[in-house]
């Protein structure tokens, strides 16, 4: 998720967030997971006001070339 720098410290990610979790949790959902990278720990500590706990797992990933990778 990217929220412009205006608009940022706004409530603006909190409040998706809120969303989010009521639909989720409605539809029947027993958590919710974001990704987010090493280095940013405004995000981080973001997710963590929101009661978010880091998780035990790592994610990895292959690229892959194709016509739509460069």
């Amino acid at each position: 998720m990217y929220v412009v720098p205006a608009a940022r410290r706004g409530g603006v990610f909190r409040a998706l967030h809120a969303a989010v979790a009521q639909r989720a949790a409605a539809a029947g959902a027993v958590g919710l997971r974001l990704y987010v990278e090493t280095e940013n720990q405004r995000a981080q500590q973001t997710y963590e006001g929101l009661g978010m706990q880091r998780c035990h797992y790592y994610m990895y990933e292959a690229m892959l070339d194709g016509p739509n990778h460069s």
